[in-house]
């Protein structure tokens, strides 16, 4: 039984970080490659800018991981998890604030 209450913060945290990764296709994607921009972008420029986008994400996991390692070493792995938790559903909400302003304006 204590086994199944210690792995559930690691699947929480595997599946905000992969829901993260879906955001990153699912809303960048069309917003860089569809036709109606509000920033005018010029059409062989659109896919550069795709992979940007996209790439940014496992980049920063690059980045901020032994960061997050060394976070836990020195604060616990619980804590550091929460940490990434709560940074990651901040950065999710930040992300689909304009899409959910969208449907509550009904435009």
């Amino acid at each position: 039984m204590k086994l199944r209450r210690s792995i559930i913060p690691v699947l929480l945290t595997y599946f905000i970080d992969h829901f993260g990764f879906a955001i990153v296709f699912l809303l960048f994607g069309p917003l860089v490659l569809g036709q109606d921009l509000s920033i005018p972008i010029s059409q062989p420029e659109r896919p550069i800018l795709a992979l940007f986008a996209i790439l940014i994400f496992p980049l920063a996991q690059s980045l901020g991981a032994p960061i997050f390692g060394a976070l836990s070493d020195r604060i616990g792995r619980k804590k550091t998890f929460l940490i990434s938790i709560s940074g990651t559903i901040v950065g999710n909400a930040i992300m689909d604030l304009p899409f959910i302003g969208e449907d509550l304006l009904g435009s």
